[in-house]
């Protein structure tokens, strides 16, 4: 005859009744668990490790932005040009970027101040706007009047791709009154990109920048997930699978790198492990003994165990892939039988089955001593 367990779950009665669960055959608990058993708790199912993976990664980077284009044929590494453009009356010098592909630009000073459209006074009636991809600094109308041009500030010009990455390239001018052939105004460009890797290792997602003063921050991670100095950890979240979790790398001048990815968070649990076939425990309290594996395949498997002294009945417990909810929500079953045959097993899986002597009523009997069988069923 075959055995095939019921799969219902346990009601808090049910629970409530039984005296005690959770020892193995022939193996001890410890006095906590034994506390906890006694109480008429589950058995107690100890986090020993957490991993975390970093999965289906995206680094996103903007890219360099190319050296921008004068308005009038000049000398474009470095983009020095004459000093009499700059005390030209209403002269206009325009620099023309080229974007990455894929990002859109910007501009602001160094200050933060943001450049559009609508011109922006720096000194002396000097302007800076910034449109599409052009920047253009328009001399005044009084220019030639004027001892010399301005200090001209900082533009740091971004490029930022929908991903949020941004590169930048932060435009400078320098005056030299002593320059050969006169006084000149040297222009330029210096790009910044920032780039970020991701690796596991250890049960840990760690990611790593360059250059390698980019500041690391966490974005959409796992409640409970652990982020310090580029490592990501499992720390107290739960088991699962997130989706568009994001690391930024940014530098000081607001180059960044975005990495995208699923983070895949798992916890092994320990239980007591019995092993296959066990002595007989003293006869002193209800108990099963000899406990074994009669046949297995991949998705089937047949046990055997022996009834102690006054034991006729069992309750089972299943734990594993497709009976139970982690190491919760066990699938029960009851018999009067010696042998038992388990089906709908999943191939390569480990199941623990706990036996629980038991009445003809389904109640665990009074000081019952329940024992463990583990079977693995092939690939």
């Amino acid at each position: 005859m075959s055995y095939k367990p019921r799969h219902k779950v346990p009601t808090a009665a049910d629970k409530a009744s039984r005296a005690v669960k959770g020892a193995a055959f022939g193996s001890a608990v410890t006095a906590a668990a034994a506390a906890s058993i006694a109480a008429g708790g589950t058995p107690a199912f100890a986090a020993t490790s957490a991993t975390l993976t970093a999965t289906t990664a995206h680094v996103y980077e903007a890219g360099a932005i190319a050296q921008p284009q004068l308005s009038e044929p000049k000398v474009v590494a470095g983009l020095s040009t004459p000093v009499a453009n700059l005390l030209r009356d209403g002269y206009a010098e325009v620099f023309t970027y080229t974007p990455p592909a894929g990002t859109t630009l910007s501009a602001s000073l160094a200050d933060g101040t943001a450049l559009s459209a609508a011109p922006v006074t720096i000194a002396d009636g000097y302007t800076l706007s910034f449109a599409g991809n052009a920047l253009t600094l328009t001399n005044p109308a009084n220019a030639a009047t004027l001892a010399g041009p301005p200090a001209l500030p900082s533009v740091i010009v971004k490029a930022t791709s929908a991903q949020g990455a941004v590169s930048t390239a932060t435009f400078s001018a320098t005056y030299d009154s002593a320059a050969p052939g006169g006084p000149s105004v040297t222009f330029a460009s210096a790009d910044d990109t920032v780039t970020l890797s991701v690796a596991n290792a250890g049960g840990t997602a760690h990611f790593t920048a360059t250059p390698a003063n980019a500041s690391l921050s966490l974005a959409h991670g796992p409640a409970g997930a652990s982020f310090s100095n580029g490592t990501l950890s499992a720390g107290t979240a739960v088991n699962g699978t997130y989706q568009d979790v994001t690391v930024t790398a940014a530098d000081s001048t607001g180059a960044k790198a975005v990495e995208t990815f699923t983070a895949v968070v798992k916890t092994t649990a320990a239980k007591p492990k019995p092993p296959v076939t066990n002595p007989a425990p003293p006869a002193t309290r209800p108990h099963l003994y000899n406990g074994h594996v009669i046949t297995v395949d991949n998705n089937e498997a047949q046990l055997g165990w022996t009834f102690g002294p006054g034991v006729h009945y069992a309750l089972t417990e299943t734990y594993g892939p497709g009976m139970s909810q982690g190491d919760t929500n066990p699938h029960p079953g009851f018999t009067s039988l010696e042998t038992g045959y388990w089906e709908g097993l999943h191939a390569g899986h480990t199941y623990d089955i706990e036996y629980i002597p038991a009445n003809a009523q389904h109640q665990p009997l009074k000081n019952a001593q329940p024992g463990w069988i583990t079977v693995r069923t092939t690939r």
